[in-house]
C-alpha cells in the first residue's frame, strides 16, 4: 500500500470487479426469465469466453512482445462500448436473447486479448520480492469486490431494471483503463525480459520449455478439470436458484455465498502461497475438495445446506485459481510467462465456458441433483492422484527439469 500505483490499481480494479459481477448476475438472471433454460445460461457462458480460444494466447504473446501498460489500458477501455450498448438496448425494451449473446461475444475479444497484458502488468508496479503479497491481496480484493457486486446485481436488476446494472458496468472499465495508464512502474524489464529478447520464444517454445516440469503439467491439467467441470456449477446459479424461487436477489445471494469462499480461503492460501511451500498441493488439493463439494451439493436440496456447500466451492475455487497463478508467474522463465499465462486464462474461460454449456445441458436433461453428484464424481479420482503425486518444493522441480 506504500505505492501509489498499486493503491490506484487495487481500487480501479476492485471498481471495476463489481461493475462485471453486477453485469453477471443480470445478464445471466435476463437470459433465464426470457428463455427459462438452463442450456441458455451455460451458452451465455460459452459466449463469453468463446474468444479466448484464440484471445489469451495472442494477448499472452502480444504480452511477450509490446508495452503492455499501454496496450491493456486501450483494450480496457474499449470494453466499455459493449456493456453501454446493452444499457441502451436494455433502456428502450429492445434487448433480446441473440443480442445478448451477440454484444456478450463482441465484448469478449478484447477482455480475453486485455486479461494476460494485465497479469504480466500489475506485478511491475511493486518491487519484485512483493509479487506473492501482489498477487494475494489483489484477489482478496477481487473477492470482497466481487461479493458485493453480486449481492448489488441481484437488488439493482430487481429494483431499478438490467439497464442500470449494464451502465454501471460500462463506467467501471472506464475508470480501470484510467488507473492502468496513469500507473508508474517500479521495476524495469532486465534486457532477458525486453521485447526483443522476448520475440526469439513462440508459443511452441513456451511449452516445449514448460511442460516437461510437473507443477506446469498440474496447473494445467486441474484447473482444465476443475473449470470445465466442476466450476461450472457457479456459472449456473440462475438455475439453481429456480429451485427455490425465481428472483435475481436469490440468484445474488447464491453468488454471494460461492464468493465469499473465495473470500475466508484467501487469508490462509495467502500466508501457505508466500511461505514458498508447495503451490501444487495446493491445486490438487483444491480439486479434491470441488469434487466432493459437488458430490454433497447433488444430494441436497434444501437452501442452507445449498448456500454453506456453496461457500465451501469457493474455497475450493480459491485454492485451485491463487496456487496456479503463484505457480506461473514466479517460477517460470521470463521469456515464456506471458505465453503460459496466456494459456492458462484460455485453459480457464475456454473450459469454463464449454463446461457451462454441458453442465446446462446436464441439468435440462437428468436434473440439477444428479448432475451435480455426477460432476463431483468424474473428476474426484483425478484430483486424488494428482494430490498423491505431489512431492517436493515447486522451486526444486524447476531446478531439476
Amino acid at each position: 500500500m506504500a505505492y501509489a500505483s498499486f493503491r490506484r490499481v487495487l481500487v480501479a480494479r476492485s471498481f471495476n470487479t463489481l461493475g462485471n459481477s453486477v453485469q453477471i448476475v443480470a445478464a445471466g438472471w435476463l437470459v433465464y426469465h426470457l428463455s427459462g433454460s438452463a442450456l441458455n445460461v451455460g451458452l451465455l457462458s460459452v459466449v463469453a469466453l468463446a474468444s479466448s480460444l484464440l484471445g489469451s494466447p495472442l494477448g499472452g504473446v502480444l504480452a511477450d512482445r509490446f508495452a503492455v501498460q499501454r496496450m491493456a489500458a486501450v483494450l480496457t477501455l474499449l470494453q466499455v462500448i459493449p456493456a453501454a450498448v446493452m444499457a441502451i438496448l436494455a433502456f428502450s425494451g429492445s434487448l433480446t436473447v441473440p443480442l445478448i449473446f451477440l454484444i456478450v461475444f463482441c465484448g469478449s475479444i478484447p477482455s480475453s486479448l486485455s486479461q494476460p497484458m494485465v497479469q504480466v502488468f500489475l506485478p511491475r508496479i511493486v518491487p519484485k520480492d512483493l509479487g506473492r503479497e501482489l498477487f494475494s491481496d489483489l484477489s482478496a480484493a477481487y473477492h470482497f469486490a466481487q461479493f458485493g457486486g453480486v449481492l448489488l446485481g441481484g437488488v439493482v436488476t430487481d429494483q431499478l431494471g438490467v439497464g442500470y446494472a449494464f451502465a454501471f458496468n460500462a463506467f467501471s472499465f472506464a475508470i480501470f483503463a484510467l488507473a492502468i495508464a496513469r500507473s508508474k512502474l517500479v521495476q524495469k524489464p532486465p534486457a532477458e525480459d525486453s521485447p526483443a529478447a522476448k520475440e526469439r520464444f513462440s508459443m511452441r517454445d513456451g511449452l516445449r520449455i514448460g511442460w516437461p516440469i510437473r507443477l506446469v503439467r498440474t496447473v494445467f491439467i486441474a484447473c482444465l478439470a476443475f473449470y470445465s467441470i466442476v466450476y461450472p456449477i457457479s456459472e449456473l446459479l440462475p438455475a439453481i436458484a429456480a429451485q427455490h424461487g425465481a428472483s435475481a436477489t436469490l440468484v445474488g445471494i447464491l453468488a454471494a455465498a460461492f464468493v465469499s469462499g473465495s473470500i475466508i480461503g484467501n487469508p490462509p492460501l495467502r500466508r501457505y502461497v508466500t511461505s514458498g511451500r508447495s503451490a501444487e498441493r495446493v491445486i490438487s488439493g483444491g480439486l479434491v475438495l470441488g469434487s466432493l463439494t459437488a458430490v454433497a451439493m447433488g444430494l441436497t436440496n434444501t437452501l442452507a445446506t445449498t448456500i454453506v456447500l456453496l461457500v465451501v466451492l469457493g474455497v475450493a475455487a480459491e485454492m485451485v485459481y491463487l496456487a496456479c497463478v503463484n505457480a506461473l508467474q514466479l517460477y517460470l522463465p521470463a521469456q515464456i510467462q506471458g505465453r503460459m499465462v496466456g494459456l492458462f486464462f484460455t485453459t480457464v474461460r475456454v473450459g469454463g465456458g464449454v463446461g457451462a454449456f454441458a453442465v446446462g445441458y446436464l441439468f435440462d436433461l437428468l436434473g440439477i441433483g444428479t448432475s451435480m453428484a455426477l460432476v463431483g464424481l468424474v473428476t474426484l479420482p483425478l484430483g486424488l492422484w494428482l494430490f498423491a503425486r505431489q512431492r517436493g518444493p515447486d522451486l526444486d522441480q524447476i531446478k531439476t527439469s
